[in-house]
């Protein structure tokens, strides 16, 4: 018995070393990317790297007031992530709701759904932007957020059909014998019980939408230039600007983190609540 409870011991410690070796590796290279953004530039090409500086608000100055493309990158960037978190909820709920409630054997639509993602986006890149410029779309916030959609939207429906499979049908039942029409019950009594599946889908689409890079890449140019293409900008053949990169690189990860962390709760109840039931 003493055995066991060493062994289990040893185990946990294995596992929370292995755990905080996992979480500095990746918090690590972003703290530093962090205090990067606020030193002064002559203390960031200073070698040995300096730790203990006093900050400055110089560089975010210089990346959002001074520089009109990354500020409007930013403002592109919170369009088509916010767009296309609306319209993919949007569209994926009353389609998840179709599939669970009227097409039989429905685990077949629903991996079919899902199948459309198996094709990676390098593979889809070049073909929509092509249909873009035949449709004079190109350099377009409409197109990159349709190819977006083309992603978010098949694992929207996925996500959604898992989640109202676990509502019974009896709560509907109950709204249509009160005299409410289908729709009307689909509103007022599915969409308020799904609130956490919808607030995942709208949370992981809104992240993929921000962080998109390949299809922002292909689709647009100085006009509709997201966050993250704009970042590249930085880095140029003559040298990279390290103090407007890492503002860049934070302004990036600042919403996504954000949205994250308040949505939380939704995030991890809409996940594993099918699997719960």
């Amino acid at each position: 018995m003493r055995r066991a409870t060493v062994e289990t011991r040893f185990a946990h410690a294995v596992s929370g070393v292995l755990l905080w070796a996992a979480l500095l590796s990746v918090a690590f290279p972003l703290a530093w990317i962090l205090l990067t953004s606020f030193k002064p530039v002559s203390k960031i090409y200073q070698m040995p790297p300096v730790l203990f500086f006093k900050p400055t608000l110089r560089n975010y100055y210089k990346a959002l007031v001074e520089n009109d493309s990354l500020r409007t990158a930013f403002l592109n960037s919170v369009i088509v992530a916010v767009t296309t978190s609306l319209v993919s909820v949007a569209l994926a709920a009353p389609g998840a709701y179709a599939i669970v409630r009227f097409v039989k054997r429905n685990y077949r639509a629903r991996v079919a759904i899902l199948a459309m993602q198996m094709l990676p986006p390098a593979v889809l890149a070049i073909p929509i932007a092509l249909v873009a410029r035949r449709l004079a779309m190109y350099d377009s916030l409409v197109s990159l957020i349709i190819a977006c959609l083309t992603i978010t939207l098949p694992f929207s429906i996925w996500l959604l059909s898992a989640f109202l499979e676990g509502i019974p049908g009896s709560f509907e039942e109950a709204a249509l014998i009160d005299g409410c029409s289908r729709f009307t019950a689909f509103l007022r009594v599915v969409v308020p019980v799904a609130t956490p599946g919808l607030g995942a889908a709208a949370i992981l689409s809104f992240i993929f939408g921000w962080n998109e890079f390949l299809y922002a890449l292909v689709l647009t140019g100085r006009t509709s230039q997201t966050l993250p293409v704009a970042a590249c900008g930085f880095a140029t053949s003559q040298g990279v600007q390290v103090e407007l990169l890492t503002v860049a690189v934070v302004l990036m990860a600042l919403p996504a983190i954000l949205f994250g962390t308040v949505a939380q709760k939704y995030l991890v109840e809409g996940l594993t609540s099918n699997s719960l039931k």
